[in-house]
């Protein structure tokens, strides 16, 4: 009967003290989850915007960069007459690698997102401090691809407009092994 008494004692309000620091831990555990649930939501988000910057990206300007060379060596200078034709197969290579990091890139972006979630679990809801700025190797990964397949891109239209420029400033009819290049004056 006295170990009773002294559990009901401590159950009232003569321990308002372990009480309050219950009520505090319960609170930080409510905000954690709540923390949580904003990050998912703009992570989710964030998801769901790449996939469609992706799509549009890779529709948009690696097809129409390639779709444009193409008509051009064939409607405008045909290949077997135009000049520095390496120019224009480097520019479709650089064109391939923009359209291939750049789909690697949206996989790998996928999952550096997955990961960035399971970080924000850990330190909201398993309390681990250590998983605020802990290191995703997705977004370094990510991070290169990305500039490659710009670089790529950049490089891609640069070698196609030097092309461009090269042979649309010569007669069609004009033999190409007697044509002589000439930078600057």
């Amino acid at each position: 009967m006295a170990g009773e008494s002294v559990q009901k004692w401590r159950s009232n309000k003569f321990y308002p003290v372990e009480r309050m620091a219950r009520k505090a831990a319960d609170e930080a555990e409510k905000r954690r989850h709540e923390l949580y649930d904003a990050y998912r939501k703009d992570v989710v988000a964030s998801i769901s915007s790449s996939s469609d910057d992706f799509d549009k990206s890779v529709l948009t300007y690696a097809s129409a960069g390639l779709g444009l060379s193409i008509a051009f060596v064939k409607d405008i200078v045909p290949l077997k007459s135009a000049i520095l034709p390496q120019l224009l197969y480097a520019s479709w290579i650089a064109f391939c690698v923009a359209i291939v990091f750049t789909t690697v890139s949206f996989l790998v972006s996928m999952k550096a997102h997955m990961r960035s979630l399971e970080h924000a679990g850990k330190y909201y809801l398993d309390d681990l401090p250590e998983y605020l700025d802990k290191p995703n190797p997705f977004d370094a990964f990510n991070t290169v691809l990305v500039r490659v397949a710009g670089a790529a891109f950049i490089f891609a239209v640069v070698l196609t407009v030097i092309f461009a420029t090269i042979n649309l400033g010569q007669p069609l009819n004009q033999n190409p092994s007697t044509i002589t290049l000439t930078v600057g004056k």
